[in-house]
């Protein structure tokens, strides 16, 4: 038997096979086109006929295991070992590629982006284990958007689940908007609430005086959420005996969240650094934002510091009025001794009498704060340099009494 004659079987082999089409036969039919490919060259006159079969071979709509090309590896030429089922929803099939990777790409930078919040802090046994995770969720992400190996091990899962082919894109884009999903809910609620657990364990850590606990705590709460205004405003806490310009920082941060604690406090900072006005600015907004909080003994410390910018200023008028509000809004919270040691200066620039004021201040004032350690100062100095006018009014007092006795 001559090749042509050989060629002219093979193809007469093929076109019964595509016309009775028999499943279990698939592998000789792949087999029988690849023998007509290699012998095509003998006998040119057949190609308008085997081009004729080729085109009912597609109508077939088969689906080439890929088992079959590991097993015999065919070049890319021969098409018909690479043939895909074509469903009517597989036309959209570039679509939903198209969107799942830009998802996963979403996914991924979000991921990408809690992970270098805990790469900026000490590691803890929490942080260690969501970095490790979203390290993981990260890679998995960029594979499965980027790499062939990710889109393979997407393909051989959706195998597994017995999903049929034409369904695996929108599958995908199924798969990406989930995890999309999933690191968006972290991000916006499991990350804040990590958050106010580190701002809680800082403030613990505070008040028992371990102020590098504390400030490890604050840092790591405001590193995963940078919209805790409450870290924020405890960081500016502890940076006021470091760093004033890191104080005021992390300050105005708390106060773009609205965090109205520290309106008291920037203005307090500026009106020690001298700049009077500015400070005013602050303490009076917060007076206005306090109307619609909860912070009830805020209102003491603003009017405080408001009347010691006014002292300050000397517009005494004004500040002794403010002091004395002062002074009344926060006796039913046991405060007001600076308010009355402040009050005092004002008095004595006024021509009043300070000595019940100064006496306050020299019961109440403590020299662990350094404000109160000089007004305990000044307190001193008053009673040292008005103790014969002090002694002559407490007798004149005490005579007056006994006079009112014998009546």
């Amino acid at each position: 038997m001559t090749m042509e004659d050989n060629l002219i079987n093979l193809i007469d082999i093929y076109d019964k096979s595509i016309s009775n089409y028999n499943p279990d036969n698939l592998f000789s039919l792949l087999i029988n086109r690849s023998n007509i490919q290699n012998q095509l060259n003998s006998s040119p006159e057949s190609c308008l006929r085997i081009l004729e079969l080729d085109q009912n071979f597609k109508r077939l709509n088969l689906e080439i295991p890929e088992e079959y090309r590991q097993l015999f590896n065919p070049e890319q030429s021969h098409w018909w070992w690479f043939c895909k089922t074509r469903h009517k929803l597989d036309k959209l099939d570039w679509l939903w590629n198209d969107i799942s990777l830009g998802v996963f790409a979403a996914a991924a930078s979000v991921l990408i982006d809690t992970c270098s919040k805990f790469l900026l802090i000490g590691p803890d046994i929490i942080s260690s284990l969501i970095l490790g995770s979203h390290s993981i969720l990260a890679v998995l992400a960029v594979q499965g958007s980027l790499t062939k190996k990710g889109q393979f091990i997407l393909e051989t899962l959706f195998k597994n689940l017995g999903l049929p082919r034409y369904l695996w894109k929108e599958s995908q884009l199924f798969f990406s908007i989930i995890c999309l999903v999933i690191v968006l809910l972290f991000h916006n609620y499991v990350l804040p609430a990590l958050s106010s657990y580190y701002t809680a364990r800082g403030i613990v850590y505070y008040e028992q005086g371990e102020l590098f606990e504390a400030n490890q705590r604050f840092k790591r709460a405001f590193k995963v959420d940078e919209t805790n205004a409450k870290a924020a405003y405890q960081l500016g806490l502890i940076q006021e005996s470091l760093d004033l310009d890191e104080a005021i920082k992390y300050y105005k941060i708390a106060l773009n969240s609205g965090y109205v604690p520290a309106y008291n406090n920037l203005g307090r900072i500026l009106l020690k650094s001298g700049e009077l006005e500015l400070a005013t600015v602050f303490l009076l907004q917060g007076m206005r934002e306090l109307e619609n909080t909860n912070y009830e003994e805020l209102e003491y410390y603003l009017l405080k510091n408001l009347g010691w910018v006014r002292l300050k200023q000397g517009r005494y008028e004004e500040a002794k009025t403010v002091l004395e509000l002062a002074a009344k809004v926060g006796l039913p919270y046991r405060k007001g001794v600076a308010s009355q040691c402040l009050l005092a200066q004002v008095k004595e620039n006024l021509r009043l009498d300070p000595q019940s004021e100064w006496q306050n201040c020299l019961a109440y004032a403590s020299s662990n704060n350094p404000d109160e350690d000089e007004w305990i100062h000044q307190a001193r100095e008053f009673y040292k340099e008005n103790e014969e006018k002090i002694w002559t009014d407490y007798n004149n007092s005490l005579d007056e009494f006994n006079n009112n006795s014998k009546r």
